[in-house]
């Protein structure tokens, strides 16, 4: 499973910057839900996922924007 590198605006690169697997048939829905857990993120607050400065709704695939 491929590692991708996040980063969590508003802290600092060290707490910030982490490397998540996410699986290759993802959706960024999917991603979300990892990233949650990793992050210790909870449900009632919304996250966006950007890439490269546009947002990634959640049904597109994860894998589409990193090809």
């Amino acid at each position: 499973m491929p590692e991708y590198t996040f980063r969590m605006m508003g802290l600092p690169p060290k707490q910030g910057t982490k490397k998540i697997a996410i699986p290759g048939k993802a959706t960024c829905g999917d991603a979300k839900k990892l990233v949650r857990r990793q992050y210790k993120i909870s449900d009632r607050l919304v996250i966006q996922l950007v890439f490269k400065g546009h947002p990634i709704r959640d049904r597109e695939g994860f894998s589409k924007f990193l090809d």
